[in-house]
């Protein structure tokens, strides 16, 4: 069987497609989950504090540019994630969040904290909405 014809065989909204944000370019999707929006990973390191050996940076500006073509890419619902701390060379760092989410109204936000380990029943209660809500999707 081609890869052509298994994709045939898909059920709508049974996949998942794993891209970058310049891959990303031109597609759109029902839901996009955009992970680690935070400073750091977007903007990146390397463009905000430019290293001696970085072989070429990029413009602030661009990296803006991706940042929104990852988050309109989503027809229907964008879930934005980020760390709250992140081991950065085995030491835990606090991280802030994105400057690119500056501009966005808080109206169009809703934040939720999964710091705390789910255990048990609450993992279970997780999960089965987390499935009612692709569920309502399709």
């Amino acid at each position: 069987m081609t890869d052509r014809e298994k994709d045939k065989d898909d059920e709508p909204g049974e996949k998942v497609t794993l891209s970058t944000l310049h891959g990303a370019k031109g597609l759109e999707f029902s839901i996009v989950y955009f992970m680690g929006v935070e400073e750091g990973l977007l903007p990146h390191d390397r463009i905000v504090n430019p290293h001696a050996n970085d072989i070429s940076t990029t413009d602030i500006a661009e990296e803006r540019r991706l940042c929104y073509v990852g988050m309109t890419r989503a027809k229907d619902q964008l879930i934005l994630t980020r760390a709250k701390t992140r081991a950065v060379q085995g030491r835990p760092q606090p991280r802030a969040v994105s400057r690119f989410l500056e501009p966005v109204p808080d109206s169009l936000i809703q934040s939720e904290d999964l710091t705390a380990p789910l255990a048990g029943d609450q993992a279970k209660e997780r999960l089965a909405q987390i499935r009612a809500m692709l569920d309502d999707r399709q």
